[in-house]
């Protein structure tokens, strides 16, 4: 069974191991521990058998992670290092029990107890705070000796401060629960002996090693392959998640664990070495395995140390420790950080393309069943018979293949798509073996050029240019691309890495151009094919200068006309493309920073988009890159901010002037909301027409102007204005992802402060705030709510909880302590963002602009609110976004008077004031 380290690795790795173990000791510091103490049952023999373990447990783990700090390179060898300290001492233990605590003078046949170490333990490999696994294995019934030998170990093992896993079986047992289920056989292709009787042991492995033989290897590797799925499933379904799971996480530990499994149940390989005599791997392919293993145990290793428990969880702060204290440097534009994390994700691609060749040699040796008879493919677009579909996988007709012509690294992939064939092992080694063949002779190839193109555009685009990532293919045959494969984006926003997000990305586009789904603007958008290559070249670039300091939309623009060049793109789309990654980002700040319902944000914007097609473009790409970034990011709210950017923005540029657009608007949302209220009296309805400003009619659709209007008159009919308090709506919006609250009272100075701090005090997140003052001087606040951990609030208890908070804030009363909530808590520890305030007076007409950004924090809003009230500055509309550990937050503001803040000194201890809140 496999027991540590082969070859070199293990003899350089026993000196430290034995020195960690300190074995020898152990037992002598036992043996005169049983002869000093009278009664090893009783609670104090007890306790000092636990001292003795838990003193020389601690000692190991010192000496294991001192080790380990002083050669990182070797996590595994400090993996090993850690399980034999552990066999030393539950053996120590066990003998020490059998020999002082419950000694047989005449031990029967059925007095036999075996102690195995299972699963990761097992396999000799453990981290420092990973849980022991153990079978205590005996020939028949449990005897009263066994119960009590392994009732007092437990106990002492516990007490220690050890995680125990434990089961107790016999023979007929162990094979019966191995049949039954997946991971008990699993676990028990990785027993040994730790302590006990060997007769018992060979017993056993001669019933299993017959079970394993009689039930055949096929069944297994499915359930373990579809085991693998599940997980990966449950943890993110992606190897390129900023913040992995160092053991379960896709191409984690447990990924190549995975591939020992299926190789001793398959081929009864007794050590890993044995991998490459029985075929599965080549010696550079176990090398490489090796180097994995070693990779992401120091890892693991390292978490668990520093952290004192079992923390497999790569955050970020554990990130900036690792990467720290293993000397990483800032390299090529790259933070220390952000080179680790490169490193892992390499180690992590491997592990996928190591698994992809051990199932697929699997399959070639019969051990995985794909009955699929051989045929030849047809000749398309130039494939030239080169290749064939070979038990059901897309093989080479000969070895010369890529020497012959490099075009085949781009066909195959086009090929392998359009017959859903996976690729052959034999396939894949030639081209691993001929990945330098792809040059710049092959970059400089019409052809070739012709063939990326074709991927680039497929429906299966984000599929094709994946596994041409896996391969290795992409990065080299655009350079560009392989130097932000495996880059991180250090932060709380994405959720992956700069290669994997680029590819969603160019999923998320080719998605919107099917049939269906909720994003019908966007989609009818998609539908319109012309400049579809400029577009999609954008998608697939637009982050491509990510890491290289500077503007990375202005480097990315001049990366895309030369890619666009080699690909042979016309000008007008070479250009159109390096125009559209320039400004990437700009609709989505538009949308999310500015108000959409001022006239001069529509007139900024159009200026800088210029033309309708433009303006097409970017909203398609803006939508890929927001949906790409990861789970919960794209929700109804931005969608919603994004149309009406876009139908404000496509009418000023097809001609209609703004001013006028946005007062036809509002005369259009009168005429339909006196529809909808013809059972008023006409002059009362004429007077509310009349009470709201322009912009507040072209903000809202008619259900929302119905509902606002007639909350409205209910409340004035209850009490006259001079005596009406704060009437209070709360409606939850599933489909923009948020709440709208609706507050209408008399105005006065501080609403906002008030309302943020009662949301804040609620844990509640404001995304979105408008405030409107009628001509007879009420005040109608709108606010846009979701929970603090995001998604509008629904549960009729926590509106009503709200409901009552605001209203006592807007009361005067006094709730109690400071505001504790109000946006998603980050590890402020990880990151360090220095804050900043700009005051803008021509980005809008009537108002000044304040822009301020900072790290998040709980009642972030709402003490920026609270200053800007009692500097005496006017709140007319606040946009609110969070990017990860970053907020942006902009406020549209006034003097008292009703002007903008022109003076200098006046905006110099503004943003004096904010910077204090930003930066305590």
């Amino acid at each position: 069974m496999e027991t540590g380290l082969t070859g070199a690795a293990a003899a350089a790795a026993a000196p430290e191991a034995a020195a960690i173990a300190g074995r020898g000791a152990l037992r002598r510091q036992l043996a005169e521990l049983a002869a000093s103490q009278p009664d090893l049952e009783a609670p104090a023999g007890q306790r000092a058998v636990v001292a003795l373990l838990r003193a020389h447990r601690g000692q190991g783990l010192e000496a294991a992670w001192q080790a380990l700090r002083n050669n990182p390179r070797r996590g595994r060898a400090c993996a090993v290092a850690l399980g034999r300290l552990h066999d030393g001492l539950v053996a120590e233990l066990y003998r020490f029990v059998e020999a002082h605590v419950y000694r047989r003078a005449n031990p029967s046949e059925a007095e036999r107890l075996c102690l195995l170490a299972v699963g990761g333990y097992g396999r000799g490999t453990l981290a420092p705070s990973s849980d022991l696994d153990l079978l205590f294995l005996h020939p028949y019934k449990p005897t009263p000796w066994e119960e009590a030998m392994v009732e007092y170990m437990l106990r002492i093992l516990w007490d220690v401060g050890l995680a125990v896993g434990h089961a107790t079986r016999s023979v007929e047992g162990c094979q019966r629960a191995a049949r039954n289920n997946v991971a008990v056989c699993t676990a028990l292709l990785d027993a040994r002996r730790i302590a006990g009787d060997k007769g018992l042991l060979r017993e056993w492995q001669a019933a299993f090693a017959a079970q394993v033989e009689a039930d055949g290897c096929a069944e297994f590797i499915d359930a373990k392959l579809a085991e693998r799925d599940d997980r990966h499933r449950r943890f993110g379904a992606s190897r390129y998640l900023v913040e992995p799971n160092i053991k379960e996480s896709k191409g984690g530990l447990r990924d190549l664990d995975v591939l020992l499994w299926l190789a001793k149940y398959a081929c009864g390989v007794k050590r890993s070495g044995d991998m490459v005599g029985c075929g599965l791997f080549t010696a550079a392919e176990y090398a490489r395995w090796r180097l994995c293993c070693n990779f992401l145990w120091a890892v693991r290793c390292e978490l668990h140390f520093w952290s004192g428990r079992a923390e497999d969880r790569l955050r970020f702060e554990a990130q900036l420790h690792v990467a720290e204290v293993w000397g990483y440097r800032e390299r090529g534009g790259l933070s220390a950080v952000e080179c680790f994390m490169k490193r892992y994700y390499n180690v992590a691609r491997w592990s996928g393309r190591l698994t992809r060749i051990l199932c697929a040699r699997l399959e070639e040796q019969g051990k995985r069943r794909l009955p699929v008879p051989r045929r030849r493919v047809a000749d398309v677009e130039g494939l030239h018979g080169d290749f064939v579909i070979e038990s059901g996988r897309l093989n080479a007709a000969d070895d010369g293949i890529f020497a012959r012509d490099g075009c085949n690294f781009l066909r195959l992939f086009l090929l392998r798509a359009r017959h859903r064939a996976a690729l052959h092992p034999h396939l894949v080694t030639l081209l691993a073996g001929g990945l330098h063949r792809v040059d710049a002779g092959l970059r400089r190839a019409p052809e070739a050029n012709r063939l990326f193109l074709d991927c680039l555009l497929s429906a299966d685009a984000a599929d094709i240019l994946r596994e041409m990532n896996e391969m290795g293919v992409l990065g080299r045959f655009v350079p560009e691309f392989g130097r932000v494969v495996g880059q991180m984006q250090f932060g709380m926003y994405h959720h992956y890495t700069v290669d994997e997000h680029t590819l969603r990305a160019l999923g998320e586009l080719r998605a919107l151009e099917q049939e269906g789904g909720d994003l019908p603007l966007a989609r009818s958008l998609a539908k319109r094919r012309h400049n579809r290559a400029a577009l999609s070249l954008a998608v697939f670039l637009h982050d491509i200068a990510k890491g290289g300091g500077g503007d990375h939309s202005a480097a990315g623009a001049r990366i895309v006309q030369r890619v666009g060049a080699r690909l042979c793109l016309p000008r007008a789309e070479r250009e159109l493309a390096a125009w559209l990654v320039r400004n990437h980002l700009l609709m989505n700040h538009f949308a999310q920073k500015r108000d959409i319902q001022d006239d001069k944000t529509i007139e900024d914007f159009a200026a800088q988009v210029g033309s309708p097609e433009r303006l097409r473009l970017l909203l398609l790409l803006t939508v890929a890159d927001i949906r790409a970034v990861g789970p919960g990011v794209w929700n109804g709210w931005k969608g919603t901010l994004l149309r009406r950017l876009y139908h404000a923005t496509e009418a000023r540029l097809t001609g209609h002037s703004s001013a006028l657009s946005l007062l036809e608007s509002a005369r259009r949302a009168q005429e339909a909301l006196a529809r909808q209220l013809a059972h008023w009296p006409a002059a009362r309805l004429k007077t509310y027409l009349a009470r709201f400003p322009d912009d507040y009619w072209s903000a809202f659709e008619t259900p929302e102007l119905q509902r606002h209007a007639v909350m409205i008159a209910a409340a004035e009919d209850a009490l006259p204005s001079e005596k009406l308090r704060a009437c209070l709506q709360i409606v939850p919006d599933r489909f923009r992802s948020a709440t709208e609250m609706v507050c209408y009272q008399k105005d006065r100075p501080g609403l906002f402060a008030t309302i943020t701090g009662a949301c804040a005090r609620a844990n509640v997140s404001i995304v979105d705030a408008r405030i409107f003052t009628t001509k007879d001087g009420m005040a109608l606040e709108l606010l846009r709510l979701r929970e603090a951990v995001g998604g509008a609030i629904l549960e009729p208890e926590r509106i009503d909880s709200l409901r009552q908070r605001i209203e006592t804030a807007l009361a005067g009363g006094n709730e109690g302590g400071a505001a504790v909530g109000g946006r998603r808590r980050v590890g402020r520890k990880s990151f360090a963002l220095e804050g900043e305030v700009w005051i803008d007076n021509e980005a809008s007409t009537a108002r000044s602009v304040i822009e301020i950004t900072g790290l998040d924090r709980p009642g972030l809003l709402h003490a920026l609110a609270q200053v800007l009230f009692e500097l005496g500055l006017n709140v007319i509309s606040a946009h609110v976004a969070t990017f990860g550990e970053r907020a942006v937050d902009v406020f549209y503001v006034r003097e008292m008077d009703g002007s903008k803040v022109e003076d200098a000194a006046r905006q110099q201890a503004i943003q004096e004031k904010l910077l204090a809140v930003l930066n305590p």
